[in-house]
């Protein structure tokens, strides 16, 4: 029998709505779980979703975007979202942290850019501890 290292759920407080446009298969790899949170994995079912959350009146504290979204990139979705106040924050996530990619998040919209892994490995889970406190 081998070790199994068990992966922790990360529960974010309900009061938090959360957006996150990743691919699927990268989203359920951190094992996060909450009614709260929505993953989707293009740039048109992102600006979708929260352009109904808003008709209906509920809108996302945060929206976190891929920067290399399939169908539409996150800079252009955080241009429409932007315009829209579809969210109260916007951050945008890439694999890298290069100075070029934080100012072109910057100019189209996000109030921050993260490397992919500080989104799920610290932004998330800090989230989830401040709402308690």
């Amino acid at each position: 029998m081998g070790i199994t290292k068990r992966v922790p759920t990360v529960v974010l407080d309900s009061a938090y709505r959360i957006l996150i446009a990743d691919s699927k298969k990268r989203a359920k790899k951190y094992n996060l779980k909450d009614d709260m949170l929505v993953f989707v994995s293009t740039g048109k079912d992102c600006i979708r979703k929260a352009l109904n959350a808003k008709r209906a009146g509920n809108v996302f504290d945060i929206i976190v975007l891929d920067s290399k979204l399939p169908d539409l990139d996150g800079y252009s979705c955080a241009m429409k979202l932007k315009v829209n106040d579809c969210a109260d924050l916007i951050v945008s996530m890439s694999d890298t942290k290069f100075l070029c990619e934080e100012e072109l998040s910057i100019e189209s919209g996000c109030d921050y850019h993260f490397q992919r892994k500080e989104v799920y490995k610290n932004l998330l889970p800090t989230l989830a501890v401040s709402k308690d406190s």
